[in-house]
C-alpha cells in the first residue's frame, strides 16, 4: 500500500470529520433559536435545513472528490485488499456525515412541533362561544373545523381550530415527534436497508430481516405519536404502523418468486445435497429465475460458506471443464468472491 497516500488520506478524512463536528455545533444553535421564533411560519426552518443539507452534501462531494481525484490515482500499485481498507474508511465518513445531518433535522422538527404544541395548549385554553346566546361551548381540543351543537339553546356553531392547532394536526409536527422518539429505531431501519440493498440477490431471510426492522421503527412510530392525541385507541397505533410497513413493502411483491426460488436454493447448497441442488436448479419453477452462477454471487454476498462450496461442485458438474475440480473451484472461487467485493462498494 503505498505509505503516501495512506497517510494523505487520513490526515484528510481527520479535517473533514473536524469540521463534520464543528458545524453541527454552530448548526444546533442556530436552529434552536430559528425554532423558537418562529414558531407559526415554517419557512425559515424549512429554508435553513435546506442550506444546511446542502452544507453536510459539501462535505460528502469534498470526500468523493478527494478520493476520485487524488487518492485512488496513487493506489496503482496496491492490493484490492488495501484499496478496500482505504475506500471503507471513506465511506464511514460519509455515513457520518449523512447520519448528522438527518439528526439535526429530526431533533429541529421535532422541537418545532413541541414549541407549536405549547401554542395549541395556550389556544385550547380559550373558551368558544355559542353564536346565538353566548354560552360557554364544551372545552377541548379540535384539530378540525366542527359543528358544536349548544347545550343550553340547542343552536349549532362552527368552531374552528386555532392556527397552532391546525398545523399541530393536519402538518408534520405529530410524525415529525414519533420520528425523533423512535430515533435508534429509525437508525437501526437505516442500517437494515443498507444491508438488504446491499444484497443483489435477495431472499425471503433478508426481506424477513427487513421488515422487523420496520415493523420495529413504525411501531414505536406510532406509538409517540399516539402520546400526543388523546384518546387515540390502541389498534390505531398498530394500524399506523401496518399502514407506514405495507407502503414501504408493495414494492417489494413482484419479486416474492425470485426470493422464494434463491431462499430454496440457498437452503440446499446449505444442507451440502449437490443432485438435489442441481434437480431444483433445472426445474421450470427455478430456472429463468435463478442460475448456478447466481447461486455462487448469492453465497458469497451472504458469507455462507457452506452454501458457496456446495454450488461450487454443482457449477463444476454443470460446465464440466477440462480442469480438475479442485483446480476451477478455487480459480471459480476467487472470481467470484471479487466480484461481490467490487459490488459491494
Amino acid at each position: 500500500m503505498s505509505a503516501a497516500a495512506t497517510t494523505r488520506w487520513k490526515a484528510f478524512l481527520e479535517k473533514v470529520n473536524a469540521r463534520t463536528g464543528e458545524l453541527e455545533v454552530e448548526a444546533r444553535d442556530g436552529l434552536a433559536g430559528l425554532v423558537e421564533t418562529e414558531v407559526l411560519d415554517p419557512a425559515p426552518l424549512a429554508a435553513a435545513l435546506s442550506e444546511l443539507r446542502a452544507r453536510f452534501f459539501g462535505l460528502t462531494k469534498k470526500v468523493d472528490d478527494a478520493w476520485s481525484n487524488t487518492i485512488e490515482p496513487m493506489l496503482g500499485e496496491s492490493t484490492e485488499a488495501e484499496w478496500d481498507t482505504l475506500w471503507r474508511e471513506g465511506e464511514q465518513l460519509r455515513r457520518r456525515i449523512d447520519a448528522t445531518f438527518e439528526h439535526l433535522e429530526r431533533e429541529a422538527l421535532a422541537t418545532h412541533a413541541k414549541a407549536l404544541h405549547r401554542q395549541v395548549l395556550e389556544e385550547s385554553a380559550v373558551v368558544p362561544a355559542c353564536t346565538s346566546c353566548g354560552a360557554p361551548l364544551s372545552k377541548r381540543v379540535r384539530p378540525k373545523t366542527v359543528n358544536v351543537t349548544c347545550t343550553h339553546c340547542s343552536a349549532v356553531t362552527t368552531v374552528r381550530p386555532g392556527l397552532a392547532t391546525a398545523m399541530f394536526f393536519g402538518g408534520g409536527a405529530l410524525h415529525a415527534l414519533g420520528v425523533f422518539a423512535a430515533q435508534a429505531e429509525f437508525d437501526a431501519l437505516a442500517d437494515a436497508e443498507r444491508a438488504f440493498n446491499r444484497f443483489s440477490h435477495q431472499t425471503e431471510e433478508d426481506l424477513a430481516a427487513y421488515r422487523a426492522a420496520m415493523e420495529t421503527a413504525w411501531m414505536a412510530w406510532a406509538t409517540e405519536k399516539a402520546r400526543w392525541v388523546p384518546g387515540t385507541k390502541p389498534e390505531t397505533i398498530t394500524q399506523d404502523a401496518q399502514v407506514k410497513v405495507s407502503q414501504s413493502t408493495k414494492a417489494f411483491e413482484r419479486e416474492a418468486k425470485g426470493r422464494a426460488v434463491r431462499s430454496k436454493a440457498m437452503a440446499l447448497a446449505t444442507a451440502g445435497d449437490v443432485r438435489a441442488l442441481m434437480s431444483f436448479m433445472s426445474s421450470d419453477g427455478a430456472d429463468g429465475y435463478f442460475s448456478v452462477d447466481d447461486l455462487l454471487e448469492c453465497a458469497a454476498e451472504h458469507d455462507a460458506k457452506k452454501a458457496l462450496e456446495t454450488a461450487l461442485r454443482a457449477a463444476f458438474q454443470t460446465e464440466q471443464p477440462d480442469s480438475s475440480e479442485r483446480e476451477f473451484i478455487a480459480e471459480k472461487r476467487a472470481d467470484v468472491v471479487q466480484t461481490v467485493r467490487r459490488r459491494r462498494r
